[in-house]
């Protein structure tokens, strides 16, 4: 488990233990989160990615991306916990 501040140090910190789900929280970052997030999943694609989004142009955004689950701000841990596998 860690927190990266970019997408270089998220690419580090995959690298040095890949996990099954990873968070992003996109609404900090905006569009260029969104393409860290693309870069991320296309370098590991067997890691399952969570956007975590403040609005729907992000939410769709992150659903171009193919990101396997898409969560609004506001949601609960019990909620992340039922986001599709």
């Amino acid at each position: 488990m860690g927190e990266a501040e970019d997408v270089t140090s998220g690419l580090q910190l995959l690298a040095e233990s890949v996990p099954a789900l990873v968070v992003l929280n996109v609404s900090e970052g905006g569009a260029t989160a969104l393409v860290g997030l693309c870069e991320l999943k296309t370098h590991y694609p067997q890691v399952r990615f969570v956007a975590l989004v403040r609005d729907h142009a992000q939410e769709q955004q992150a659903h171009v991306a193919d990101i396997d689950a898409v969560r609004a701000n506001g949601f609960t841990s019990e909620m992340l916990f039922r986001s599709p596998r």
